[in-house]
């Protein structure tokens, strides 16, 4: 890897990420995740049907291996809530991302509602271009049928065989988005 950290590695996706966001005209942004964010999602996760512990994310804003970021929808703009957030760590020994915490806030019907992932997965993959990364791991899905859904629509391997940590490669990452950018 670069000399440069994770999150500054993390924060440079997101440039990218934002640039192709515009140029597609998604109507929405990324940003890195901050402590009032983390504070949000704690909050809104409560409000949801998942169990996701987002106090763990408050670790993740100082720890050099890993980086956070946030989904706002720009309709959305100017409110401090974010509509989505992931967070994410990579370990330089094997070069892979792990997905750590994902969950989307916005309402059903957001231009986030069934692609938060897809959305991740595309910011992903800058990080893992810039790193030279080999892949992307995501450990411990909330449930079966999340997990049956990364399976089915976004192509990750159980390498487990309980669906405890499913991958993807970088190279069928970069595949799945030149494809995907096709489609327009």
């Amino acid at each position: 890897m670069k000399s440069t950290t994770v999150r500054e590695n993390g924060t440079s996706a997101l440039e990218v990420a934002n640039r192709y966001f515009s140029m597609v005209n998604l109507g929405m942004s990324v940003s890195p995740m901050n402590q009032d964010d983390v504070d949000w999602c704690i909050a809104l996760a409560r409000e949801s049907d998942f169990d996701i512990d987002w106090r763990l994310a408050k670790m993740s804003l100082y720890a050099d291996s890993e980086f956070g970021f946030i989904f706002k929808i720009d309709a959305d703009i100017p409110t401090t809530k974010p509509d989505g957030a992931c967070v994410c760590s990579f370990s330089t020994i094997n070069h892979i991302l792990s997905i750590e915490l994902l969950q989307n806030f916005s309402k059903r019907g957001s231009i986030l509602d069934g692609k938060m992932l897809t959305y991740c997965l595309v910011i992903i993959l800058f990080f893992l271009i810039k790193v030279e990364g080999e892949g992307v791991y995501i450990q411990s899905p909330v449930n079966d049928k999340v997990a049956d859904y990364y399976i089915k629509n976004h192509q990750f391997l159980d390498i487990s065989g309980d669906k405890s940590i499913l991958f993807r490669s970088a190279d069928d990452l970069l595949n799945w988005f030149i494809s995907y950018s096709k489609r327009g």
